[in-house]
């Protein structure tokens, strides 16, 4: 995993403000350091993050908040055609950041409270197409993995492709199969719809207990409304290094139809003992 790992590129200069949150330049007081690696030792939601050798070129920027122009947010970008490294034999494209639990190990070996609460605030453009109007496959907007298990442990979805709305959280494990097929649910529940999405910021809130027995326990909460409510394994064996992603991946796409560019934005994106605790 670590080979793949590298730090995200882009001259975004010594102080940056995503939203309510402040980065950690403690380590960026000289600006010709911040310009060679912008993102070097950065944190932000009580985490570390960096970028992979998966991410596509010009997926990502910062931009002002669309709605209030308080500050900036995370701009995560993907066309038409785009790919990188392997994910191209699977006409897969994204632009991630992930929890970086290598060098930053925290938490024991399990990399993530036993009981947390998460959060970010995601908006999707206006005029973003969904649905049949998109190629199928998974949009992911968030998920979580372990280790260099294959298969994320849960994502944050709209399954396009169909004459369907729907926005779930979906748990799944291994099959040993190729993709499509090689992550099969074992939870997966309608959380609402992706309209809610569009041209709004809509408000994520996790609570979960990481186990691998049945008192494993997903909340999730969109705008303050509780959507899921999930008891059984969320982890695999020991539970041995959670990470977390977010940004936008399209994986698998197929059915013919052209992807329009998405633009996925965040801002908030948090981690804390109590809901009372998260960003905002």
């Amino acid at each position: 995993m670590m080979n793949m790992l590298k730090q995200a590129v882009g001259i975004l200069g010594a102080t940056i403000i995503l939203a309510s949150c402040q980065l950690d330049t403690a380590q960026l007081a000289d600006d010709s350091a911040a310009t060679r690696n912008p993102f070097a030792d950065m944190r932000w939601g009580d985490a570390y993050w960096q970028t992979s050798d998966l991410e596509v070129q010009g997926g990502y920027s910062v931009v002002p908040d669309p709605e209030t122009n308080a500050g900036v947010v995370q701009r995560f970008t993907l066309r038409e055609g785009q790919c990188s490294g392997q994910d191209c034999r699977y006409n897969s494209g994204r632009f991630e950041f992930t929890e970086n639990i290598w060098d930053r190990p925290r938490f024991g070996d399990v990399r993530q409270p036993t009981t947390s609460w998460y959060s970010w605030e995601v908006r999707l453009d206006e005029d973003t197409l969904y649905g049949r109007n998109q190629p199928i496959g998974p949009i992911i907007l968030g998920q979580f993995k372990q280790g260099m298990v294959n298969c994320p442990l849960l994502i944050f979805r709209h399954q396009s492709g169909y004459n369907d709305t729907s926005l779930n959280v979906t748990l799944s494990r291994d099959s040993g199969l190729e993709p499509p097929y090689d992550c099969p649910s074992i939870g997966d529940e309608r959380v609402g719809s992706v309209t809610e999405l569009i041209g709004r910021w809509a408000r994520v809130e996790m609570f979960i207990r990481w186990s691998s027995g049945e008192d494993g326990r997903v909340d999730v909460y969109i705008d303050g409304t509780q959507r899921m409510s999930y008891a059984g394994p969320t982890c695999i064996d020991d539970c041995a290094k959670i990470y977390r992603k977010y940004g936008i991946y399209f994986a698998n796409q197929r059915g013919g139809t052209p992807l329009t560019e998405i633009n996925a934005l965040y801002r908030n994106i948090g981690r804390a003992s109590t809901r009372e605790g998260l960003p905002r």
